[in-house]
């Protein structure tokens, strides 16, 4: 998967809306995967961790009201970008 539209990018965060999901790196992830990746990157079986291609949201009652403005506007992309 390309990595460039996963990533918060200043002009976004600027603008005040990212409009896409967000990608990041896990140090730990476990030996599964989820559509659309397609390998695993792990031996491990614990299921703490995630698979790759796993997916994140925050819940919709998660205050971000005391986080600074900029961060405000990644919170809010993890809150309702699909």
């Amino acid at each position: 998967m390309p990595i460039l539209p996963g990533l918060v990018r200043y002009d976004e965060v600027a603008a005040g809306a990212i409009n896409h999901a967000l990608r990041f790196t896990a140090s730990r992830t476990q030996d599964a995967h989820v559509w659309p990746a397609r390998h695993d990157a792990s031996l491990s079986t614990d299921p703490a961790r995630p698979p790759l291609g796993q997916r994140f949201r925050l819940k919709a009652s998660f205050d971000i009201s005391g986080y600074p403005e900029k961060v405000q506007v990644i919170l809010q992309a993890l809150k309702t970008t699909v």
